[in-house]
């Protein structure tokens, strides 16, 4: 009997400071991507890609784990390969669950998921990463951000011709930063646009490299809050898979928050506000 793929899925999130309020002039853009207010305010941010099939729909970075690879390891590597993630930066957590894949193996003697007989096509391995907060910057400001660029992706097939603007060529020139979001025709049926977030510079600088090895295949984005991962992600055949895995993954941060909250809570109020817990 076949096996199914196994594919490392990374869920990799920040919890930087609350971004500052967003120009509201966006919001009379019919291109710009409108923000979710009521999850903008709390929650981690999460770092997706394009899917590769779908250009205007988002996964988790994610990818086969090869021989004699464990499955946190293929999730990072993937995250480098697809995101950007630079290698060794983010804080591996724990590995969350394994999920099987809705669609039947080719060789699967049953195509029902419940029948004993079904053999999926892949299993996913979903592996949780942290970005810490990095050391301040030297030189640049702490209040500078990094802006998520990117644009709705269900923007004409007229727009998605176009050429380079003149800020897009003059950003390449000074070799400041641009959008990695290609401007990408909208399928047939094109999703809903989603709210996206931005990192803080520093949070930028430390984790996301600005090439990557499939920088011209995909495009990464940054949402903020539970609603909007769930909005990007879950889609297709897949949908009750990634539901599952963001309960999986929410239920994980917040039990591990609330222990970090009882444990500061046992610490004299003196000793908290110094900084330092004096030895019992």
């Amino acid at each position: 009997m076949a096996s199914p793929r196994s594919v490392a899925v990374a869920i990799i999130f920040a919890s930087p400071p609350a971004s500052p309020p967003r120009d509201t002039a966006a919001a009379h853009d019919s291109h710009a991507i409108a923000p979710d207010k009521g999850d903008e305010e709390e929650g981690p941010t999460f770092l997706l890609v394009s899917s590769r099939k779908k250009k205007n729909r988002y996964v988790f970075p994610k990818g086969g784990i090869e021989h004699g690879e464990r499955s946190p390891e293929a999730a990072e590597r993937e995250s480098w390969e697809e995101a950007g993630l630079r290698p060794g930066t983010a804080r591996h957590l724990t590995h969350l669950l394994v999920l099987q894949d809705p669609s039947a193996h080719i060789l699967s003697p049953s195509s029902d998921i419940d029948s004993p007989s079904f053999v999926a096509s892949c299993q996913y391995s979903f592996e949780l990463f942290y970005l810490p907060p990095p050391p301040p910057p030297s030189s640049a400001s702490a209040e500078a951000r990094i802006p998520n660029n990117t644009e709705n992706l269900a923007s004409s097939t007229a727009a998605s011709a176009e050429p380079a603007t003149d800020s897009e060529a003059k950003a390449k020139e000074d070799g400041s930063p641009s959008s990695h979001n290609a401007r990408i025709p909208p399928s047939d049926a094109d999703p809903p646009a989603i709210a996206t977030s931005s990192l803080p510079t520093a949070y930028e600088s430390a984790y996301l490299s600005p090439t990557w090895p499939e920088s011209t295949e995909r495009d990464r984005v940054l949402v903020r809050g539970w609603r909007a991962l769930e909005n990007a992600v879950c889609w297709g055949r897949r949908e009750q898979v990634m539901r599952e895995a963001i309960r999986q993954a929410r239920h994980w941060i917040e039990e591990e928050q609330q222990g970090e909250e009882q444990e500061l809570g046992r610490i004299p109020d003196a000793e908290r506000q110094s900084g330092e817990v004096q030895p019992a």
